[in-house]
């Protein structure tokens, strides 16, 4: 499971931080302050936001994997943050509570499934349910760069400890039953794929259906938020795309999905007056 300190590093170079040591400084000084932020009643462009977030969230069910797994005497754990490429292409001040608020999702409908009766689980879900808003009321709130940064990280340290929790739950769990512990190796991976366009030749942009989804949610310009595909990108889940065709063919919009290995996106040209 990744550390406290390197998901901080992670998350500081998403919220692009100039002063580490500064922010260190004053992470116990925010500490005592942001205790008390979950009682203050987010405000009306937070819960946009959250609500935007939330909604971009059940576009990624079913399509990031199990991140805990009961099979053939064997638990596999897998907490691990989610890295941000493949939620969004331009990570922002709202991708870590994105981020949060799926694995969290992830994590709670597998323990739902495989270890419903189990209690243990029960409250770090609950809290960590509770993030994503503290951490979207943190970028929302006035204040200069470094206390939105302070902000944020306490929560995220929040949330890690609340994953370390369930972690030892689960751990405590396999010891019963005498399951062997697993736990795979770096983060999640995603599939090389094989492209193939037209001809003619054209180029093929792309986003997930997340990010497309919230920025259009959001009312975001769209323009410098897609990636061109390439033979062999590396991809897992649901992804937007447009084909900008050569004149006279129009622009082709569609939505592809990326689950193995060398997988083959094919996007042949459209016909022209029914030929």
């Amino acid at each position: 499971m990744a550390t406290i300190k390197s998901w901080r590093l992670s998350v500081l170079r998403v919220l692009d931080s100039a002063v580490t040591v500064t922010l260190l400084i004053g992470l116990f000084f925010a500490t005592t302050a942001w205790c008390g932020l979950a009682q203050v009643k987010p405000s009306a462009e937070a819960l946009k936001v959250y609500s935007a977030l939330k909604a971009t969230a059940t576009t990624y069910e079913g399509v990031l994997g199990q991140k805990i797994k009961v099979e053939n005497a064997s638990l596999s754990i897998n907490l691990d943050p989610i890295p941000y490429h493949f939620l969004t292409s331009r990570p922002d001040k709202y991708t870590p509570a994105l981020e949060v608020l799926i694995r969290t999702q992830i994590v709670k409908k597998d323990l739902m499934a495989q270890l419903p009766n189990e209690a243990f689980w029960s409250k770090p879900i609950d809290r960590l349910e509770k993030i994503p808003l503290e951490l979207v009321s943190a970028v929302c709130l006035a204040g200069s760069e470094d206390e939105t940064q302070q902000r944020s990280l306490v929560s995220l340290d929040e949330a890690q400890k609340q994953f370390a929790v369930i972690d030892e739950g689960l751990v405590a769990y396999a010891s019963k039953p005498r399951l062997s512990v697993e736990r795979p190796r770096g983060a999640l991976q995603g599939f090389a794929i094989k492209l193939e366009v037209g001809p003619p030749a054209a180029r093929v942009r792309y986003m997930t259906v997340g990010e497309y989804d919230y920025s259009r949610d959001m009312k975001q310009d769209l323009t410098n938020r897609w990636t061109v595909l390439s033979d062999h990108a590396i991809l897992i889940g649901r992804y937007h795309y447009i084909v900008d065709w050569p004149s006279p063919l129009e622009p082709q919009e569609g939505v592809f999905e990326v689950q193995t290995a060398g997988q083959q996106l094919s996007f042949p040209a459209p016909k022209q007056n029914g030929k």
